[in-house]
């Protein structure tokens, strides 16, 4: 149908295009500009038409709808839906809401979903694209998805008498007539509202009464409203042929877990099954029940997520008793990493037997999983010839060399596309693999010649020099790679359990294989604190010279034995036109201004450069360097983000300053670091240059607090000496928290003297992991105290104002408020603290031995902006006020209300950031208009 204006029709398919994230290539089959609408010459019946044919070599459809959903009334149009559902292609749904602005509605996470999971929580891309989906499709009208629910085709009209006499023919003998026709498009309406997150009393019937199998994708809350209002004896998920269920918003994940899995029961021919119920409440007892009530035995694909909860053997047990009976899986995902498993467990897990299975990937890290857990999924990889994409993390688990080497032994695919082994060290405790490990993982890469993605990480491990060179060796014979990391870290401190660090000849071996590998795309290298040498180097130049397709590369070359020379080598292998992604450290290394040169030549070569890091902490260079690699930045028109370290170099704040005025512009995130580590603490401490891909530990959620300036500790691994009596003067100390005490707080905040010159970053807490987490290098770690705050906050329902107050405001002057408990919430971090994902500095009026209080970074000329904003926003601070929330985790507004207000300072506390101290900052709070708040309620 063509009533609605031509404007409307180019915003949703704008829109639409943006939601898929379509190039330019992409091309749209417009039937009202490809047909004379008053002409359709049709040859045969209505199922040969030019839509059909269309349709046919298209890879979905888009259903421009208006707000009558006039669409649903036109035998051509409803009958042209009930061919997209037949024939199983991709579709949408698009109208423009009150406000004008069109909306997509999918069934599933849309492209833009992923990538927007993929950027935010690299670990989580699933999880988050089904959470990211109802949040974009929010203001989609309800109107046209409800007449769709009641679609009826017999009563559809047609402006050729004919042409709707021939489609219902056809309709009646080929498309299970008006009951099958009118139960595609109800069907369709009904998933796409499941994924809206809106429940109707329409959809338990339609899918009930649906001829035809279904996918449903949402929260689990969701799918309890529309079991609720089914009729008795009605079978909602009779018909689910794929299901995809996720933990609520809201914190009732339990109450909502009996009557799905009682609906679950009837779905027998279930094909596909994903969970993700991680950092829930939830229980072994919980799980078993649930996944005893899956009865399919026609499983192809599971995604079951866990992760941080108290489930352990009994639901691998579970696991492994359906996986036994699935003899068609063809992918299994399982995150089960920070929980309760063990040994037993994982031999259970690893218990699948499918001769179909094409990807599998575990995520067992930080759990006591061992040898035996190795061998059954070594068994598993052995009865699977065509698998296709393996991925195992395991690090920071009870493995010896022995399990490593019946795991690795046990991949014989010669189809093999995608593979990633982690078994490193990130204590002192768990995996210790060696070379039976390295010698099992060369004779693999030796007949993996269709590898196109490749993760090795074994840092701090046992694998000896022979053992790389191996894996080095058969590593040349995999022509067809795209993606590699490798990563043979050594420890700083010699561990007895552990290798001598890796030697200049035996990373000559490795690097010299990379020249075979003439399709790269992305390198990332990570060889800090090994004897990584010039001569190493000088074969990475060597053999990055025959790499002309790269695009990304991220070396980490900290406190290794380059000098000047070899720094100069890596510079030079990085003049690379197509590159878009650098990444180099050098922290630590003796290199000076030569190499400062010599990557300012490299870097003004990149035409594309988008993103660089580089850090060069504890070097040589001067402000040679600085005015060379300033200059060349400046050309690249391209780059979008910058991030220089020059901390603890010869060049001077007040010349890094220059460079930052030099480069400064609209559209580049500029961040340039010099003198931050005024203490004895050194550039070892600091964190990593660039944010690591998915999958490397310091992804990975912890409670950990950075050193910024520490005097060595005692009882933390890499560190001696007893923790100060009391910090210099100048440097307060950080408050500890109210879970208890504060002797895990010796590192101290330095204060700096102009705060917007020289800020000092604090990388704030991110929530608890309810096991012991890895210490990562330059983090003192905190006491896992989830628990206790929960407990605390079950029993009296409330936030008491001596555990979570504002700095320097005494307990008398407070004011508390009721708040419903939170129990998957993490604890409050400690006073001092900006709540997570947020930067923050440190104010230079703190006074000495006082917590500092921290406010939002902001550049110096936005300061005046902010204070007056914050003065005139504390004049209508008061309990109860209702303001929108930017969460950064859902990258959206959320309405919430204040529950606790700070006179002194101006901290507020909202019901939606329980435990947390926020300032009125504009771009984290802000007073919304009425309309604008109606339209987030609705």
């Amino acid at each position: 149908w063509w009533g609605e204006p031509i404007f409307t029709f180019v915003a949703c398919v704008r829109k639409h295009a943006e939601t898929f994230q379509l190039t330019d290539e992409c091309l749209y089959w417009v039937c009202a500009y490809a047909n004379n609408q008053s002409d359709v010459q049709l040859e045969g019946s209505p199922d040969e038409s030019p839509f059909c044919v269309a349709l046919t070599r298209a890879e979905g459809a888009l259903v421009v709808m208006d707000h009558n959903a006039t669409t649903f009334t036109r035998a051509w149009c409803a009958f042209e839906n009930v061919l997209v559902s037949k024939k199983q292609k991709k579709y949408a749904f698009a109208a423009t809401g009150e406000d004008g602005v069109a909306v997509v509605l999918t069934h599933r996470p849309a492209p833009v979903d992923v990538s927007r999971a993929e950027a935010e929580h690299p670990r989580e891309i699933d999880r988050f694209s089904e959470d990211a989906q109802p949040k974009r499709q929010a203001m989609f009208p309800m109107r046209p998805l409800e007449r769709a629910l009641v679609a009826d085709l017999e009563q559809a009209e047609a402006s050729n008498k004919a042409d709707k006499e021939a489609i219902f023919k056809l309709v009646e003998q080929k498309y299970g007539g008006f009951r099958g026709a009118n139960s595609r498009i109800r069907v369709m309406a009904a998933t796409t509202m499941c994924g809206k997150a809106v429940a109707h009393n329409g959809i338990p019937r339609v899918l009930a009464e649906s001829t035809d199998k279904f996918h449903l994708s949402c929260q689990i809350n969701m799918l309890q409203e529309v079991i609720s209002r089914a009729e008795p004896g009605l079978r909602v998920l009779r018909k689910a042929d794929s299901l995809t269920i996720q933990d609520p918003l809201e914190p009732d994940l339990l109450t909502a877990l009996e009557p799905v899995a009682e609906a679950v029961e009837d779905c027998s021919d279930l094909s596909q099954l994903k969970l993700f119920w991680q950092r829930s409440e939830i229980t072994d007892a919980h799980t078993r029940s649930f996944l005893e009530k899956v009865k399919s035995d026609k499983l192809k694909v599971v995604t079951i997520q866990l992760e941080e909860t108290k489930v352990g053997d009994d639901t691998a047990r579970a696991m492994g008793s359906k996986f036994r009976t699935c003899r068609s899986l063809k992918a299994v995902k399982l995150i089960l990493y920070n929980t309760m498993l063990t040994d037993v467990g994982g031999r259970e897990v690893g218990g699948i037997r499918s001769p179909e299975l094409k990807i599998l990937d575990i995520w067992l890290q930080n759990t006591n999983v061992g040898d035996a857990t190795g061998k059954a999924f070594g068994e598993c990889l052995r009865v699977s010839p065509k698998l296709e994409k393996v991925n195992f993390h395991l690090y920071d688990t009870s493995f010896t060399d022995d399990g490593g080497d019946h795991l690795i032994s046990g991949l014989i695919s010669k189809v093999l596309e995608d593979l990633s082994i982690q078994l490193f060290v990130t204590d002192d405790r768990s995996t210790v693999v060696g070379d039976k490990t390295g010698v099992a993982l060369a004779k693999v890469l030796g007949r993996c010649l269709h590898l196109t993605r490749l993760w090795l990480g074994f840092a701090y491990t046992a694998l000896s020099c022979v053992s790389v060179e191996s894996i080095g060796a058969s590593l040349a014979k995999c022509t067809k790679l795209q993606k590699l990391h490798l990563d043979f870290c050594g420890n700083r401190n010699e561990n007895p359990t552990q290798a001598a660090k890796l030697d200049d000849q035996a990373c000559c071996k490795l690097v010299t294989a990379l020249k075979h590998l003439q399709a790269l795309i992305e390198l990332d290298l990570r060889l800090h604190y090994t004897k990584f040498g010039n001569s190493a180097a000088q074969a990475l130049g060597h053999s990055l010279e025959k790499c002309t397709k790269l695009e990304k590369v991220n070396f980490d070359f900290q406190a290794t034995s380059l000098t000047d020379s070899g720094g100069q080598d890596v510079a030079n292998s990085l003049k690379c036109q197509n590159m878009v992604d650098v990444s180099v450290s050098f922290a630590s290394c003796a290199v000076a201004d030569e190499t400062g040169k010599a990557l300012a030549d490299a870097l003004r070569k990149g035409e594309k450069l988008k993103i660089v890091h580089l850090d060069l902490r504890g070097t040589d260079v001067s402000d040679d360097s600085r005015a060379a690699l300033g200059g060349s930045l400046e050309q690249c028109a391209s780059l979008r983000k910058l991030d220089l370290k020059l901390d603890r170099t010869k060049v001077t704040e007040e010349r890094a300053r220059e460079v930052e005025s030099q480069l400064r512009r609209d559209g580049l995130e500029l961040n340039i670091q010099t003198q931050l580590h005024t203490g004895p603490g050194s550039c070892d401490d600091a964190t990593p240059t660039s944010l690591p891909p998915a999958g490397h530990p310091s992804e990975f959620p912890r409670r950990h607090v950075p050193i910024i300036a520490a005097t060595p500790q005692a009882g933390v691994p890499g560190q001696t000496g007893p923790p100060p009596a009391n910090p210099p003067r100048g440097v307060p100390p950080m408050s500890p928290s109210a879970e208890g005490g504060g002797d895990h707080h010796n590192a101290a905040t330095p204060t700096p003297k102009n705060a917007a010159e020289s800020p000092v970053r604090v990388v704030p807490i991110t929530g608890a992991s309810p096991r012991k987490a890895p210490r990562l290098p330059g983090f003192l770690e905190l006491p896992p105290t989830e628990e206790q705050d929960v407990s605390t906050s079950r029993e009296t329902n409330s936030i008491s104002a001596d555990d979570a107050a504002p700095p320097n405001v005494p307990s008398s002057e407070r004011r508390d408020v009721h708040v419903p408990p939170s129990p998957s919430r993490p604890a409050p971090p400690p006073p001092g603290f900006y709540p997570a994902g947020r930067e923050a500095v440190v104010s230079p009026t703190t006074p000495e031995g006082q917590a500092p209080i921290v406010a939002p970074q902001q550049r110096p000329e936005s300061q005046c902006a902010l204070q007056h904003y914050q003065a005139q926003a504390m004049m209508n601070l008061e309990l109860g006020t209702r303001m929108l929330y930017k969460s950064s985790s859902y990258g959206c507004w959320i309405p919430c209300h204040i529950t606790q207000v700070c006179p002194q300072t101006g901290h507020v506390m909202v019901d939606v950031k329980h435990g947390c101290w926020l300032l009125p900052d504009p771009q984290v709070l802000c007073f919304p208009s009425g309309l604008k708040f109606a339209a987030f309620e609705q």
